[in-house]
This record gives structure tokens, sequence and C-alpha cells, in this order.
């Protein structure tokens, strides 16, 4: 993790990101790994405001479910103190000026985020990142993003212990009818450590 990555307290966040994070998209709505910053913002009472409405993510795992966003919506100007603009849909750099000091960084979730470029000087939190493929600059991995929705629906029920599981974790029951395969691979099991290795056979 390079220097400007180091974990601020929550208090400094609040400060420098009074005037809220503007998330800007292009080529199409914001990402689920959008909502997924833009709910935790929220969380840490950081103030945002979007591009649009509408976020693109499957229905099981989607960032502000059933939440009216349209009052956080407006144009992008300056004075705001954070910039995302997520290159998901094109996987292509595309300058973003006009927010005099404000901070800027790109977003892109898209498979194929390993191949995108973009100029040195800005931060980009990027998925699907290995070294092998990767295009350089200031690139900071970040995993497909859990959703608060995606967190409750995935929790406890009440009144279970968090204990250790005496088998491995599967796939949550409660899937919606008709989910598909790789809306399950979104949902990552929580196992145990003792279980990291797999089952042990008999005679191993």
């Amino acid at each position: 993790m390079t220097p400007d990555l180091a974990m601020p307290s929550v208090d400094t966040l609040r400060e420098a990101f009074a005037n809220a994070v503007y998330f800007h998209a292009i080529g199409g709505p914001l990402t689920h790994n959008a909502g997924c910053l833009a709910e935790g913002a929220m969380d840490l009472e950081i103030p945002i405001k979007l591009c649009g409405p509408q976020l693109t993510s499957r229905p099981v795992s989607m960032p502000f479910k059933g939440d009216d966003l349209t009052p956080l919506v407006t144009k992008p100007s300056a004075g705001f103190a954070g910039y995302i603009v997520d290159i998901s849909h094109t996987n292509q750099f595309t300058p973003f000026g006009g927010i005099a000091d404000g901070r800027l960084a790109y977003l892109n979730q898209s498979d194929t985020a390993a191949f995108a470029r973009i100029p040195d000087e800005h931060l980009l939190f990027v998925t699907h990142e290995n070294d092998f493929a990767s295009k350089g600059g200031r690139r900071h991995p970040i995993a497909f993003g859990l959703s608060k929705g995606l967190i409750a629906a995935t929790g406890a029920p009440a009144g279970v212990s968090d204990s250790p599981p005496r088998r491995p974790a599967q796939f949550p029951r409660h899937l919606e009818p008709g989910c598909a395969g790789r809306a399950r691979l979104d949902l990552r099991a929580r196992t145990h450590p003792s279980h990291a290795r797999g089952p042990q056979h008999a005679g191993a």
C-alpha cells in the first residue's frame, strides 16, 4: 500500500471530505462498487452526491436497495471535496476537469480493468488486478464490494451463535429464485480458518 493510502482516522476523513464526495460515471450508470463506496462514505457521516439515481448491480447485492437516491443527484461542478469517476463501462481514461482543488480518483470494475491505463497522477481503484497484466500507475486493487444489503442478507439470524461452524460454510440458502450462478459468487461464505485447507480425509 502506498503511503497516501495509509488509513487515516474517521475524524480526519470527515474533516477532509466535509464538502462531500461526488460520484460520476462515464458511459452508463454508477456501478456496484461505486454504490458500495458511497454507502461507506455515508456510514462515516461523509456527505455524498451522485451523477444519477440508478446503480447497476445484481438484485441480491444492490447498494442502497429500495432507497430513493434522487435527492442526492446533482450535476458535476467545482466545490466538492472529492470526486470518484467510474470508468467501468468504457474501460478508458476520461479527463475530468473543472474541479478546482478537489481530490480526484478513478474506479474501474470492468472484467478487463487490468488492461486499462490512466495517467500516473491519478489514483485508480481497480478490480481484477494482477501483477502479470497490470498496466502500472497508481493502482489500488479493490475487491467486489459488500453492500449493506448483502451484509445483512448473509449475516447470522437473530439468536444464532457466531461461533465456528461444525462444517465448511455453504452458499446461503435464502437466495431468491432464479439467482444466476455468477451472482452466487458474489456471496462469499464466511468460513472458519480451521476449514481453510478443506476437508481432511482419512489416512491423510
